[in-house]
């Protein structure tokens, strides 16, 4: 059905970071995201699961979410750094199963995923925090960073304005407004 990839919320840098990457934690802005993402999910889905890259700020920006459903974060080898493919056909498989799906993995994993679904990849990277809804059918639609249930796409202003579909419907290759 429909899949929320979810980029992973702010985390430490890698350059202030001494430890494995994969440890990495997020930051306080990280942590606010992940609530406000929390919030925002739960007023739009009850997913059949909730999948993650196994690393640290991944797994850490999908807790707030699942604890509000008192579910489980399964880990998935496919979502991290250098499995684009096997990330893209693992979000294939989720939007043939019944029952929504949140999943979160990384920038680096994020283009090159929507570039083997669609056949090109966004312009921009996707924004630390962000969500693309990925329906069974049809174009992505990019929110860049999600705040709290109440807001509609329209008003949800970044880099790249308001939400928006990907691919374009237009040859154009502009992102289109969700209106």
């Amino acid at each position: 059905m429909t899949v929320f990839l979810v980029r992973h919320a702010a985390a430490v840098s890698k350059e202030n970071w001494d430890d494995a990457d994969g440890l990495r934690p997020l930051t306080t802005r990280g942590r606010r995201q992940a609530r406000n993402l929390a919030a925002w999910l739960a007023a739009r889905t009850t997913p059949k699961v909730i999948v993650s890259s196994p690393t640290t700020r991944c797994v850490s920006t999908l807790l707030p979410f699942a604890d509000i459903g008192e579910r489980d974060v399964a880990t998935r080898r496919e979502l991290v750094i250098g499995r684009a493919n096997a990330a893209a056909e693992l979000v294939r498989q989720l939007q043939r199963s019944e029952g929504d799906a949140v999943v979160c993995t990384h920038g680096e994993v994020i283009g090159p995923l929507l570039e083997t679904l669609f056949g090109e990849a966004p312009v921009r990277p996707t924004a630390k925090g962000a969500v693309w809804i990925l329906g069974a059918t049809g174009p992505a639609i990019y929110v860049p960073e999600p705040n709290a249930p109440t807001e509609v796409f329209g008003s949800i202003h970044h880099v790249l304005g308001p939400a928006v579909r990907w691919p374009p419907s237009s040859k154009s290759m502009r992102a289109e407004p969700v209106v």
